[in-house]
């Protein structure tokens, strides 16, 4: 019977940890993602991750549904004023869906709860040491007292607080005690992101162009998907590119990878988003960097890096002509601040108002925060944003959790630590400009970049994925 469980597990194993696993998984959600298959896509995702739970060693397998479970959500269903069918527009919150998204739900914890069972590993989730551990809970702590003591508290500011909470802590430590590789598993991430990349590539190129047919310029607000706005989506790319430059460096087919770091800044391109345009240029130059100063010996990465270059040149000069057309909003905003300058001088009004805790994030003072689920999230600036809605204590959390995120990289620093530490270093610079780290699809990306990162540098130090203290 043992024999039989083990040869199972070997065949589950296989297949979940394989990348025709990821290719299959990026199909289903780039098809639901185009053809409003919601449905078909979530359950897909939740039956695979049962069985990747009860079957594999290692949650790797779940990673990838997580970082792109909501790129399944379709333009057709996307809960906007810019969708013009009512009827579609609230199909995500109808009945119907929102009775099977509790039922998948309750299926996915069930899962979740299950690995820990059937592969003993509650304690190396919530008893075992953890590099970040301290940081994440201190600056949890500060968001949950956002607003504390100000005359103007809601209930929304728990609520909202404790969802960001529970989100990036589960991430964290789930994923930091159940992801039991002997390595640090970061290259199957980082196919899993290039698949994430392809994905949301092919699904803003669509629109793009669509957006384009048959009009003078393309609109930046006719730029999103099923699942967020321009910004939201360059964000993406911003986020996945470095886990394509690291493959393109790391393994044998660096033209394939190069090629998708080449649409990653395309796609980048084609959402309008300034901020994400010049990180996703900071990440192009950080890999060419790289690539001239420690591979300039490797021929073949030479050449490859070179190739991709010269025929994304070409291909830029071909449409040359349309640039006017296509990029309109970027020629003729330039750096224009869009009004965040004076939403920055508005979040130091209402932080003097609280400096401790802030005004929290429910605070409902303007009618444009009306507009929002919760009235706080607007600001275009994480600090401010902190400052704003959680005083001085929310920043300082902020602080504590990413000084204690930075010594991941500067310790021992190895290859695969360089290119994790641009995916977060892009994100801290692109949410200066916006506040991506509250938006849950780049705060997972973010997550598993800092998971990784630990475990590549106690593998560095202790040769184990795990942290090992001193005693």
């Amino acid at each position: 019977m043992n024999i039989a469980i083990k040869k199972l597990n070997e065949r589950f194993e296989s297949y979940y940890y394989s990348r025709l696993y990821l290719w299959i998984t990026g199909a289903v959600i780039l098809f639901s993602g185009l053809f409003a298959l919601e449905v078909f896509a979530f359950y897909y995702i939740v039956i695979n991750l049962v069985l990747s739970s009860l079957f594999c060693k290692s949650t790797k397998p779940a990673v990838m549904l997580v970082i792109s479970v909501v790129f399944a959500v379709s333009y057709k269903h996307y809960p906007s004023w810019n969708n013009p069918s009512e009827a579609e527009q609230s199909f995500l919150s109808s009945p119907f869906m929102v009775g099977t998204i509790i039922f998948l739900a309750v299926i996915c914890a069930a899962a979740f709860t299950a690995h820990l069972v059937v592969y003993k590993k509650f304690s190396d989730v919530f008893v075992k040491p953890k590099r970040l551990s301290s940081g994440l809970l201190f600056f949890a702590v500060a968001l949950l007292l956002n607003g504390f003591g100000f005359e103007g508290y809601t209930i929304k500011n728990l609520w909202f607080a404790a969802i960001e909470a529970v989100a990036f802590l589960f991430i964290y430590f789930y994923f930091s005690g159940t992801l039991s590789d002997d390595d640090s598993g970061y290259e199957y991430f980082c196919h899993a992101s290039a698949v994430a990349l392809l994905i949301v590539f092919i699904e803003v190129s669509v629109k793009f162009f669509a957006a384009a047919y048959g009009k003078d310029i393309v609109n930046k607000n006719d730029i999103f998907l099923g699942w967020g706005i321009s910004n939201n989506i360059g964000v993406i790319f911003v986020l996945t590119m470095p886990a394509c430059a690291y493959l393109a460096i790391k393994t044998n087919k660096s033209y394939i990878y190069f090629s998708l770091l080449a649409l990653g800044m395309f796609g980048t391109l084609f959402t309008l988003s300034r901020a994400s345009i010049l990180t996703a240029v900071g990440v192009i130059a950080a890999t060419v960097t790289y690539v001239v100063v420690k591979k300039r010996s490797d021929r073949k990465k030479i050449v490859s890096l070179v190739g991709v270059a010269l025929a994304s040149i070409i291909i830029m000069l071909s449409v040359w002509g349309l640039v006017p057309k296509f990029f309109d909003f970027l020629i003729k905003t330039k750096m224009d601040d869009r009004g965040r300058f004076g939403l920055w001088e508005i979040g130091f009004e209402w932080f003097m108002k609280s400096p401790s805790f802030g005004v929290g994030f429910g605070y409902d003072d303007l009618s444009f925060s009306k507009n929002y689920f919760f009235g706080l999230i607007t600001f275009h600036n994480t600090p401010i944003q902190l400052l704003a809605a959680c005083g001085l204590f929310g920043l300082a959390g902020y602080i504590v959790m990413r000084a204690q995120s930075i010594m991941l990289f500067v310790e021992k620093p190895t290859e695969a630590r360089f290119f994790m530490a641009v995916a977060v270093g892009a994100l801290i610079v692109n949410s200066l400009l916006d506040n991506h780290i509250f938006y849950f699809y780049p705060m997972f990306l973010y997550m598993f970049n800092l998971i990784y990162a630990e475990r590549d540098l106690n593998i560095t130090v202790f040769n184990s994925p795990l942290y090992i203290p001193e005693r």
